[in-house]
């Protein structure tokens, strides 16, 4: 009941913010089960076209941080919607940690590539800003860096200028400890 009555007096379609504001009051009150269906809801019932990716976030911080769903779970219950650049990002994101238990992105990037040794690399996914650079320079586009097995993962970069708030990458993963490897070309 509560939910409920937070939900008609606080959301009112003003945007993400008061969505945001519930799943988390509801967390903190030790309902993570009502944030996860309320974040679940507004995300399948959005039909403004693409859903925000905050909220997107939201969903997955409740799911794997709160309620300690495995990646293969949250894939398995990831909210029904028409296909959008956000959720296909998530997809691929679960099912890279559910099979590989790791995350590899190509900053800048465009498409999805293997290595020769079987190392999957993701697009571009979840930057916060910046611009992608074309470091390769040189006729047909190809990398500045030969002789490595990933020439290509060298050709683009992701710049971030000094006045931008937060810049980075937010990727949604599990609570824990990670490694973290970032390969410079320079």
């Amino acid at each position: 009941r509560t939910a409920q009555h937070l939900f008609r007096v606080f959301v009112d379609g003003r945007g993400v913010e008061p969505h945001l504001r519930l799943s988390e009051c509801l967390v903190a009150s030790g309902a993570a089960e009502a944030a996860e269906a309320h974040l679940r809801r507004v995300l399948e019932e959005s039909d403004s076209g693409e859903a925000p990716p905050e909220l997107w976030h939201a969903w997955l911080d409740v799911t794997l941080s709160y309620l300690g769903w495995s990646p293969r779970d949250c894939l398995a219950r990831l909210p029904a919607r028409e296909e959008d650049a956000w959720k296909s990002d998530v997809q691929w994101l679960l099912a890279e940690l559910s099979s590989t238990g790791a995350v590899r992105i190509d900053c800048a990037g465009t498409e999805e590539h293997s290595s020769p040794t079987g190392l999957r690399w993701g697009r571009d996914r979840f930057d916060r800003g910046g611009r992608a650079n074309n470091w390769a320079g040189a006729p047909e586009g190809r990398p500045a860096v030969r002789g490595s097995p990933d020439e290509w993962l060298y050709a683009m970069s992701r710049w971030f200028g000094p006045d931008e708030d937060y810049p980075g990458y937010a990727i949604p993963l599990p609570r824990g400890k990670y490694t973290v490897t970032l390969h410079f070309c320079e």
